[in-house]
């Protein structure tokens, strides 16, 4: 387990849990390890729970139960075990009845147990000011205990002290003829959920167009993370990509091959293959090789697609073990499972599907995509794919998915940081029984370019709703500007600040961070008092100042929601633009500190 912080020095003088760290020994005491809490019911049991309790020394006073503690000044560092008094709550209470033992900071049993995570790996602990009350905790999943130990009721979860160099709170037992109890500690856990994002909908098949999945064990043995897409000769490809300098190798390759003629698309999770030069480049190239190889085409007709972790070398023997599985697994409705297969720290699946009639005869238009952090627009920490069975010259293809893209994956934000392997790609593999699209015009055109971007608009904001941590989805409007970039400017201003973000965490209508935003966003010549905010229907804010007929009881009930709209009128023009992002919660820290991007 971790120690303390370099800037606490060393360990107070006969201070027990700061010598314990110390000078503890690991053949001699249990300090990596989880012990049970024990509930009201259970404090009796707890008497003959053997503990390993440091002695500094030999010697012995008799008379005393469970064996006599050596003193407390000098000796030899080693370990007894010996059964926890009742009234003991051993290093994290009282060290002796009616006495209590001295406490620095991160002391204690309970503190060393909750730095260690599920995985069993050290964690140094976030600083939290919150104190919250929590109930009847049930066991946490995934948890050890020393052989032996009575199973404990309840468990206190992982994140409960997580404040540096503060002792933990202490645990309140109100009476012991109950069976409930309350804990007393620094953060309520939550359950990280999708903002109105559920189960998939019904994908349809798109004829020309298969997908097969396969398990390559790159992060978790058994995990299905390759993903190989065939698309029928003759198909057509689009596709936008990052704007980040340091795009990843598969996003290089990709970028040199999709203009030609494109058969196989191979995807991995679990590893990005970026920030790894030119192995990286022979690395992705290798895959496509075999790839291609088993298929019987061309190396440059395989595009390769990673994400996961960023810096490691692609496992590329793993992911060539995998490709027989994933040929074999070829189907056109196997969308939902390549859907799943794509994910890192998404929650659920992200797919949408539209079909429509022309001159007789449907036309499908499928996509899935991938994302959750790390998502800003210009291609934001997200992979997509879309088919249709149109047929589509390749330079309006082209126009086609760069403009659904520009209102849609690039409008979305979560956390203001733009990945190294984004890319999104439309394919048209042209077996629909129609003529084919030339020209960006006609009824033909204006349906299919709807759409694609119905399907976009739809993937994209399921990224933002399953956002890493989000507990609120928001739509950011600006209306009014002199220009589209303008809007913009004032838009992200807005969906990125923290302190807005925060607020909208903590439900709180917090009508001047906004102001503040809109006035740092760059805008020439603003005219403060030309401008309205509203959240929702209420206007918050008129003329550079609260609005006369505002409450704060009205925003505290619009910020309230799961979905939350904030609209702004500049009072300058006739632009308008919208943006979609998120709140910014514990769970995201969380997420992002454990998660090696």
């Amino acid at each position: 387990m971790e120690g303390p912080p370099v800037d606490h020095g060393p360990p107070a003088a006969r201070h027990p849990p700061a010598w314990l760290r110390a000078e503890e020994s690991e053949a001699g005491i249990q300090a990596r390890v989880l012990h049970p809490v024990p509930g009201a019911a259970g404090l009796d049991q707890a008497r003959h729970h053997p503990r390993a309790v440091p002695r500094p020394g030999p010697s012995r006073r008799p008379g005393r139960r469970g064996g006599p503690p050596a003193s407390r000044g000098g000796g030899t560092g080693q370990a007894h075990a010996v059964p926890a008094r009742r009234g003991s709550l051993d290093g994290a209470g009282r060290g002796r009845r009616g006495r209590r033992a001295s406490r620095g900071p991160g002391s204690g049993r309970a503190a060393r147990a909750c730095a260690q995570r599920a995985e069993d790996r050290p964690q140094r602990a976030l600083p939290v000011r919150f104190r919250q009350e929590i109930q009847a905790l049930p066991r946490a999943a995934g948890l050890s205990f020393p052989p032996g130990s009575p199973t404990p009721r309840p468990v206190l979860p992982l994140a409960a002290f997580v404040r540096i160099g503060a002792s933990p709170a202490p645990m309140r037992f109100p009476s012991r003829r109950r069976r409930r109890h309350r804990v007393h500690c620094l953060v309520k856990e939550r359950v990280p959920m999708a903002v109105g994002l559920g189960p998939l909908s019904t994908l349809h098949p798109v004829p020309g167009f298969e997908l097969g999945i396969a398990s390559a064990g790159i992060k978790r043995p058994g995990r299905k993370d390759v993903v190989v897409m065939r698309c029928a000769e003759g198909s057509s490809v689009a596709g936008v990509f990052t704007l980040n300098a340091f795009c990843a190798a598969p996003v290089t390759l990709a970028k040199q091959r999709f203009l030609g003629e494109v058969r196989y698309l191979l995807t991995n999770t679990g590893n990005a293959n970026a920030g790894t030069g030119e192995a990286g480049l022979a690395a992705a190239a290798q895959t496509c090789a075999k790839l291609a190889e088993l298929a019987g085409v061309a190396e440059t007709s395989v595009l390769p697609y990673s994400t996961g972790v960023i810096g490691e070398p692609l496992p590329v023997a793993k992911i060539e073990a995998a490709l027989p599985a994933a040929l074999a697994d070829l189907a056109e409705d196997r969308w939902a499972e390549a859907a799943a297969g794509i994910m890192t720290t998404d929650t659920l699946p992200k797919g949408a599907s539209r079909q429509f009639v022309h001159d007789g005869v449907t036309v499908t238009v499928t996509g899935i995509s991938k994302g959750a952090g790390m998502i800003k627009p210009n291609m934001a920490t997200m992979l997509g794919y879309i088919a249709t069975d149109a047929k589509v010259a390749q330079g309006v293809l082209q126009d086609l998915l760069r403009d659904a893209a520009n209102k849609s994956f690039n409008r979305i934000t979560i956390d203001g940081d733009t990945s190294t392997n984004d890319c999104c790609m439309l394919i048209a593999t042209g077996r629909a029984a129609l003529p084919e699209v030339t020209q960006a015009s006609g009824a033909l055109f204006a349906a299919l370019k709807q759409a694609v971007l119905e399907v976009s608009m739809e993937l994209a904001q399921a990224i933002v709703r399953d956002g890493e941590g989000a507990t609120k989805f928001v739509t950011v409007q600006v209306n009014g500007g002199a220009t589209h970039q303008e809007c913009l400017d004032v838009g992200y201003a807005v969906a990125h600040s923290p302190l807005i973000k925060t607020a909208l965490f903590a439900s709180d209508p917090n009508w001047g961070r906004i102001l503040a935003a809109v006035g740092r966003a760059g805008v020439a010549n603003l005219d403060v008092s030309k401008i309205d905010v509203f959240l929702g229907d209420v206007c918050i804010a008129s003329r550079g100042g609260r609005a006369a007929s505002y409450t704060e009881e009205q925003g505290a009930a619009v910020m309230a929601q799961a979905e939350i709209g904030i609209r702004i009128e500049l009072g300058r023009g006739t632009c308008s633009e919208t943006i979609w992002t998120t709140d910014l919660s514990h769970e995201y820290v969380k997420i992002n500190a454990e998660y090696r991007t």
